[in-house]
C-alpha cells in the first residue's frame, strides 16, 4: 500500500469510505476493509446512503467471544 493510501495500522477502528474517479482502487478499498466505495461523479443520494450505512456500522453492537478455541474443517 502506498503512502498516499489510507493505513489502518495506526488507527484500526478508523472507518474509510473511498471516493474516487478510478475503479482501480477497489482492491485497495477491500484490503483496508473500507465501509464504502463511491465512484465519481457522486450524487447527494449516494453520499446520504453511504453515510446511513456507516451510521449502522458504528451503532451495531460489538460481541466479544469468550471462546478461546476454534475449529477448522476443510474438504477437498
Amino acid at each position: 500500500m502506498s503512502k498516499e493510501q489510507p493505513n489502518k495500522q495506526h488507527k484500526p477502528k478508523t472507518k474509510i469510505i473511498f471516493c474516487t474517479a478510478y475503479s482501480d482502487y477497489a482492491l485497495d478499498a477491500y484490503n483496508v476493509n473500507a465501509v464504502g466505495y463511491l465512484l465519481k461523479p457522486i450524487t447527494e443520494k449516494q453520499i446520504r446512503e453511504k453515510l446511513k450505512q456507516l451510521d449502522e456500522v458504528l451503532s451495531a453492537p460489538v460481541f466479544v467471544s469468550q471462546n478461546k478455541s476454534f475449529f477448522v474443517n476443510s474438504w477437498g
